[in-house]
C-alpha cells in the first residue's frame, strides 16, 4: 500500500513520528515532536483510513497501529517526511533517546558493581565460610539491605514434611534492630492456608507484589500476615537445595512500592547466593560451591563491563556519523530527480534488513527485558540513519565502518527480540483468540523466507481444515517460529525438507514439525529445551529457541515429545488441550 500518495502530507508525517514511539501513543506524546495545529485532523484521517485505532486505558485516550506491518512501513519511511524541520527534530530526538538509554545502563552497571562487592564480601566472610548458619543470618540481612533497600528483610525456612515456612531471621531497617522470632505476629505460614503463594514459590518463581493486598500471588496473606505486620508491598525470592525449595528471603515495605528491574535482578542473584550459603553447612562441599558462585559473579561482571564498553564504542561511532549527517543535510534539497530511484533502493534495503531482524529472536534474563525496550527504539532509528549515511556516497573505508555498525546493531536487536519474546510468554495475559493456523504459518514463513532460500529447504504444509481452536496467538506463533527456524538451521546441505502438520487428535490439538536434518543424539534429548544449551557445534544461535518453545508450551498447558536420530532427522510433536 503506497501511503505516501494515499494520505495527506501532514497525516503521513504524523504517522511516521508515531511509529517511532512504541506500541501506543497519544496526542500529547505526538505534540512533543510534531507541533502542527492540524494534529487532531491528521489523527482523524488516520482512523478513517483504517491505519490506527483508538482505545482507552485508565480513563486516558490512546492510539495504536492496527497492524504491525503498517507500523514497520512508516518507521522505515523517515526519509520520506515532507516537512524538513520535522526530520531535523526526529534526528535530535533519536540522539536524546539513545543518550538516556546509555545513562540508564551506566547507572545499572554502577549498582551492579556495588552489589558484586557486597556479595563477595559475604561469600568470603569467615562466619559464612565456616558454615555458622545462625551467626550468618543477621550478617546477611543487614548487608542485603544495601542491595535492595526495604523496611523489613527476613529469611524463612521451608519444611516440606509439615508444609510450612517459618521465619528464622528478621531485620527492621527503620528500627535498626533484629526482631525476635517470638515477637513476630505470624512467624509460621501453612501451605494449606496459602496454596497459591506456596505453589508459585515451589515453581521457582520470584514474587513481585507492588500492591500486596491485591496481587494474585499474595492477597491470601492479607489478613493473617500483611495487615498485622503493616506490610503493603513485597519482593519474595525463593532459594533451593538439591532442586527443592529450602526457604524464602523477603523484602517488605510499609508503603506501596514499585520494585525496579535492577532490584528484581539482584533479587534473583540473592536467591542463588542464599542457596549456596545454606549449603555451606556441608563443610566438605562449601569451598567448591562458594568458588563456583564467585566465578559466576566475576564472569557476569565481566560480561556486563564488556557489553557496556561495546555500547559506548558504538555510541561514539553513531555520534560521529550523526554530526556528519547533520553537516550534509543542507545539500539534500538540491538532489535531482534521480533521488527517487535512490529512495526506492534504500527502501528495498531497509525491507531486507527488517526481514533479517524478524528472523533473529534471542533472549537474556529478566533485567534485559527492560533494557531491551529502552534500546530497541534507538536501534531501529540508528538503522534508518545508517541508510541515510549510505545515500551520501561515502568512501570505501566509511562503507566498511557503516557495515560494521549495521551488523553490530542487527546482532543487538536480535538478542533483544529473544529477550522480549521470553518475557512476553512469561507475562502474557490469558487472552485466548481464534487461531488461524494458515495465517500464522504464513507470517512465520515470511519471517524465515531468507533462511529458507539460503538453505534451499522445501516446506510442506498439512493443516486440517475448519479447526475451531482458541489460544494465545503469540505463544502459538513462538512455537511454530522457533521449531521451523531450528529445523532450517540444522537442515542437510542438499534435498532438505521441513514438514508442518496441524490436526486434531481426540481432545488434543497436535502440532508436528518433521525434518530430514542432521538429527539430535539421544543423550541430548532431555537437555535441548534448557536455556543456552546447544547440542551441536553447527549452532549459530544462543541456545534459546527451543527454550522459548518449552516456555510457550507450558504457558498453554501442553506437552512436547521428540523422536530423533543422527543423520535421519527429527520429529517434534506438541499436544495442547483442545
Amino acid at each position: 500500500m503506497n501511503y505516501i500518495e494515499r494520505l495527506s502530507p501532514v497525516c503521513f508525517d504524523l504517522l511516521v513520528i508515531a511509529s517511532l514511539m512504541g506500541d501506543r501513543f497519544n496526542a500529547a506524546m505526538l505534540a512533543e515532536l510534531y507541533t502542527k495545529k492540524e494534529n487532531l485532523d491528521a489523527l482523524a484521517e488516520a482512523i478513517r483510513e483504517g491505519v490506527v485505532e483508538q482505545f482507552t486505558e485508565k480513563d486516558e485516550q490512546f492510539f495504536r497501529f492496527k497492524d504491525n506491518s503498517v507500523k514497520t512501513y512508516f518507521s522505515q519511511n523517515v526519509a520520506n517526511i515532507h516537512d524538513d524541520s520535522v526530520l531535523r527534530t526526529i534526528v535530535k530526538w533519536q540522539v536524546e533517546q539513545f543518550n538516556q538509554a546509555e545513562k540508564r545502563i551506566q547507572r545499572f552497571t554502577q549498582k551492579h558493581e556495588e552489589g558484586i562487592k557486597i556479595l563477595k564480601y559475604l561469600l568470603n566472610h569467615p562466619i559464612i565460610v565456616e558454615g555458622l548458619w545462625n551467626e550468618a543470618l543477621p550478617l546477611i540481612t543487614e548487608n542485603l539491605h544495601q542491595l535492595i533497600g526495604a523496611d523489613l528483610i527476613s529469611i524463612w525456612a521451608y519444611d516440606e514434611n509439615q508444609g510450612i515456612v517459618q521465619c528464622i531471621e528478621m531485620y527492621d531497617y527503620k528500627a535498626q534492630k533484629h526482631i525476635s522470632i517470638k515477637d513476630i505476629k505470624a512467624n509460621t505460614l501453612y501451605m494449606k492456608d496459602f496454596p497459591t503463594y506456596f505453589e508459585i514459590l515451589k515453581n521457582e518463581n520470584i514474587i513481585v507484589a507492588n500492591d500486596a493486598f491485591n496481587n494474585p500471588a499474595t492477597y491470601e496473606l492479607t489478613e493473617i500476615y500483611l495487615k498485622p505486620m503493616g506490610v503493603k508491598s513485597l519482593l519474595d525470592v525463593p532459594f533451593f537445595m538439591g532442586g527443592k525449595l529450602a526457604g524464602i528471603i523477603c523484602f517488605e515495605q510499609y508503603n506501596m512500592r514499585i520494585w525496579l528491574p535492577d532490584e528484581i535482578f539482584f533479587g534473583v542473584s540473592i536467591g542463588t547466593f542464599l542457596s549456596l550459603t545454606y549449603q555451606a553447612l556441608q563443610r566438605k562441599r562449601s569451598e567448591k560451591l562458594l568458588q563456583e558462585a564467585n566465578e559466576y559473579l566475576v564472569k557476569l561482571n565481566n560480561e556486563i563491563i564488556q557489553q557496556n564498553e561495546e555500547i559506548r564504542s558504538q555510541a561514539e561511532i553513531i555520534r560521529e556519523q550523526n554530526q556528519e549527517l547533520q553537516a550534509q543535510y543542507a545539500s539534500i534539497q538540491y538532489l535531482n530527480q534521480g533521488l527517487e530511484d535512490l529512495v526506492k533502493q534504500r527502501t528495498e534495503n531497509l525491507n531486507q534488513t527488517t526481514a533479517k531482524l524478524i528472523s533473529i529472536n534471542e533472549e537474556l534474563d529478566t533485567f534485559f527485558y527492560h533494557s531491551a525496550h529502552d534500546l530497541r527504539r534507538p536501534l531501529t532509528n540508528i538503522l534508518g540513519l545508517l541508510e541515510l549515511a549510505k545515500m551520501q556516497n561515502p568512501s570505501q573505508e566509511m562503507q566498511e565502518i557503516l557495515g560494521y555498525i549495521n551488523d553490530t546493531v542487527l546482532g543487538m536487536d536480535a538478542m533483544l527480540r529473544k529477550l522480549i519474546s521470553i518475557s512476553a510468554i512469561h507475562n502474557q495475559i490469558n487472552e485466548k483468540k481464534f487461531i488461524d493456523f494458515e495465517e500464522i504459518l504464513s507470517e512465520v514463513l515470511l519471517l524465515l523466507q531468507r533462511l529458507i532460500a539460503q538453505k534451499k529447504v522445501e516446506i510442506i504444509k498439512q493443516i486440517e481444515p475448519r479447526l475451531d481452536f482458541y489460544a494465545e496467538k503469540e505463544a502459538i506463533k513462538a512455537i511454530l517460529h522457533n521449531f521451523i527456524e531450528n529445523a532450517l538451521i540444522f537442515a542437510r546441505p542438499e534435498g532438505a525438507w521441513v514438514k508442518i502438520e496441524v490436526f486434531r487428535q481426540e481432545n488434543q490439538l497436535c502440532i508436528r514439525i518433521t525434518d530430514n536434518g542432521i538429527g539430535i543424539p539421544e543423550q541430548y534429548h532431555q537437555k535441548i529445551f534448557q536455556m543456552f544449551f546447544r547440542a551441536s557445534t553447527y549452532s549459530q544461535g544462543n541456545g534459546l529457541g527451543l527454550y522459548i518453545v518449552r516456555k510457550a508450551v507450558e504457558q498453554l498447558q501442553g506437552t512436547i515429545t521428540l523422536q530423533s536420530e543422527p543423520e535421519k532427522g527429527s520429529a517434534f510433536c506438541v499436544k495442547l488441550p483442545y
